[in-house]
């Protein structure tokens, strides 16, 4: 069971990330994005501060966001994952890489981070598992 937190954040992230790719950037200043911005922030934070809490969203929205939509993908790879790994990732590959083995179709998401900060081997280690170069 998720908790309340988790699934208000990833509520709050899919609908942003909609409003922004059906609105543009119009979206960030209207009164819904105002309203999701609290919940969605929250997981903003999290992704620097509480790695637990930024893995069980990002399984969240993997579980609620259609897979076969490559712009929900790269907004979550770029986004959410790129900075979980950049901040916490010598401690959760191993969790991502194991989730990866029950749900192989999440390297797709693999392949929208970008190396960013990460050490060299650990962005081996993820260019390894996702199989490909970025999409």
């Amino acid at each position: 069971m998720e908790d309340k937190a988790v699934t208000d954040a990833a509520d709050a992230w899919i609908a942003y990330q909609k409003g922004v790719r059906e609105s543009g950037e119009a979206f960030r200043t209207s009164p819904t994005a105002a309203a999701l911005w609290p919940k969605y922030s929250q997981l903003l934070d999290w992704t620097y501060h509480d790695p637990e809490l930024t893995w069980g969203t990002i399984v969240a929205i993997w579980n609620r966001i259609n897979q076969d939509d490559l712009e929900a993908l790269a907004d979550l790879g770029a986004g959410e994952v790129e900075d979980l790994l950049n901040n916490f990732g010598e401690d959760y590959f191993p969790v991502i890489e194991k989730f990866c083995g029950v749900e192989p179709d999440f390297k797709t998401v693999l392949r929208m981070v970008w190396k960013s900060s990460m050490s060299p081997e650990l962005w081996q280690k993820v260019q390894d598992l996702r199989g490909g170069p970025n999409l």
